[in-house]
């Protein structure tokens, strides 16, 4: 975990973690702490679960970043993130956007589309 944030956070998006190719994560510190106080309900450690799991998601190629989508599901607004709401790899986790009504006590999962994808990919 890196004790600080994004070099291109901006005050109403900030990057949350980041997967670098298929070999390492970095979680933004920093920024994890001012978002889980800004909630009353939800814990440092629930979000900190839900970036790293994202980007867990990153590494093992979702969506489209090594793992072939058998059903298109990208958000055309947000490359390489699953446009299904509620879905681990949303945008959502990695930017910080909504995040906290996400996460509220509960670390989202990967939706069908995702979980397919991996076991194409061959997961199981």
């Amino acid at each position: 975990m890196a004790d600080g944030s994004n070099e291109n956070d901006e005050n109403n998006k900030v990057v949350l973690g980041s997967a670098f190719r298929n070999t390492s994560i970095v979680l933004y510190g920093k920024t994890i702490e001012n978002i889980a106080n800004n909630s009353a309900s939800t814990a440092k450690s629930d979000v900190e679960s839900a970036v790293l799991n994202h980007e867990l998601g990153h590494l093992f190629g979702l969506v489209d970043v090594g793992s072939p989508m058998q059903v298109d599901h990208e958000d055309p607004d947000s490359e390489a993130h699953c446009n299904v709401n509620g879905c681990l790899m949303t945008s959502n986790i990695e930017f910080g956007g909504s995040i906290i009504d996400m996460v509220d006590n509960n670390v989202p999962e990967l939706d069908d589309l995702c979980i397919n994808d991996l076991v194409a990919n061959g997961g199981r």
